[in-house]
């Protein structure tokens, strides 16, 4: 007999799991220069995240739900259920737009899924390129509401995801327009970052490190590894090369905890703030409960 777990269906088995990132992740605590359970931004604190997280969980919610039932453009779906709840709710700050982006095309992928973060990584990413102008649209709009300006300006041959769109674009398409940002390169990439930085976790737990010390610990390795890419366009390529090799310097202290509370005050003080690095600890905190779901 099927237990009542697996007698459930995919979306409702599984899309809690994809929200557990954007839940803990705000949480976690030391994260240099990060909004955690313990630190607030000027512009936004705990109360942000865990709002923008009811709307995220409403976005991958509707992409599964899509997906499931063949009914259109998964990715269209979620960023629309996203944007609908930005609006339900008032929200305008540019808190959770990355943590959507990176997983509604996982929760459009857990229909198909039948085990392994790989393959639900690869198939997430054939979805979010395979999204038509409906979904190009709605990250448009909801580009336009929050406006992440981190993301810049551009000129090209592609459109250029800081201004309104002259004409019809597919989702990839804007992702790609800014590919050198982290969080779409994981999207158009098969979240090959996401899927290492949920191996790191699961390591430091099994090892006996709690969650949010590996999580912690997580961000200085991702940080060090591959840098901060909303931190080269806010304070330049010299800010980005220093916060990569902090991190490295920290994650090789006696105590990288502690090490990680001493540089929380230097890049607050400095302005500095891991955005994109943290929007894929999210996906990688979702990845690894998803595993843990699973088995």
């Amino acid at each position: 007999m099927a237990t009542p777990s697996a007698a459930r269906g995919p979306c409702e088995r599984y899309v809690p799991a994809l929200l557990f990132g954007p839940l803990v992740e705000p949480l976690v605590h030391p994260k240099p220069g990060g909004v955690t359970r313990l630190r607030s931004h000027p512009d936004k604190g705990l109360g942000d995240f865990m709002a923008h997280a009811a709307a995220v969980g409403s976005a991958l919610m509707a992409a599964c739900e899509a997906s499931a039932s063949g009914a259109g453009d998964p990715v269209e779906a979620g960023l629309e259920a996203y944007e609908g709840s930005l609006e339900g709710l008032g929200l305008r700050t540019n808190v959770g737009l990355g943590h959507a982006v990176l997983l509604v095309p996982l929760a459009a992928a857990l229909p198909s899924w039948r085990g392994g973060l790989e393959r639900l990584a690869s198939e997430a990413s054939r979805i979010a390129r395979a999204a038509g102008e409906g979904a190009g649209a709605a990250y448009a709009r909801l580009l336009a509401r929050l406006a992440p300006s981190h993301l810049g300006s551009y000129r090209g041959p592609a459109p250029d995801v800081s201004r309104p769109l002259a004409r019809a674009a597919r989702f990839a398409d804007l992702l790609g327009a800014s590919a050198w940002d982290l969080v779409h390169s994981e999207v158009l990439g098969g979240y090959r970052l996401s899927l290492r930085a949920a191996g790191w976790i699961g390591d430091l737990v099994r090892r006996g490190r709690g969650l949010e010390e590996a999580a912690a610990l997580a961000l200085l390795r991702l940080v060090s590894e591959a840098g901060d890419t909303l931190t080269a366009l806010r304070h330049g390529m010299r800010a980005y090369l220093i916060m990569r090799a902090e991190a490295s310097l920290a994650l090789a202290s006696p105590d990288p905890l502690e090490a990680a509370e001493r540089l929380d005050a230097e890049w607050r003080r400095r302005g500095w703030s891991p955005g994109s690095a943290m929007d894929v600890l999210a996906a990688a905190i979702s990845l690894l409960y998803l595993e843990w779901l699973s088995r």
